[in-house]
């Protein structure tokens, strides 16, 4: 079942049954090690969804899972990743939105 929220876990990786853990990369976004989605939590409240996929793999130590709890699941602004549009994605929007804004893996 589709959750708007999240607790650091991968949103796109969730949406194909795998529970991902989140984890900083060297720009201080949130990376998906698996399929490299990229979020940023700047707002508190709210898990942004990056529309560029990460490329270089370098990761810390830092999980989401670890400091991210309940928060809403929105798309970044499109003007600057460091903000979040308020909007809560459903399930339908989500998936739009990894399908038609997101980078393809």
């Amino acid at each position: 079942m589709f959750e708007p929220y999240s607790d650091g876990y991968c949103p796109q990786c969730l949406l194909e049954e795998q529970k991902v853990a989140m984890q900083l990369n060297g720009e201080d976004f949130w990376e998906c090690p698996q399929c490299q989605l990229q979020a940023n939590s700047i707002m508190p409240g709210f898990f942004a969804l990056l529309p560029l996929r990460a490329k270089s793999g370098q990761l810390k130590q830092a999980k989401a899972t670890d400091q991210i709890e309940g928060w809403a699941i929105c798309p970044a602004e499109t003007a600057s990743p460091y903000f979040p549009r308020p909007e809560i994605f459903s399930e339908a929007q989500l998936k739009a939105f990894l399908s038609s804004v997101v980078q393809p893996k």
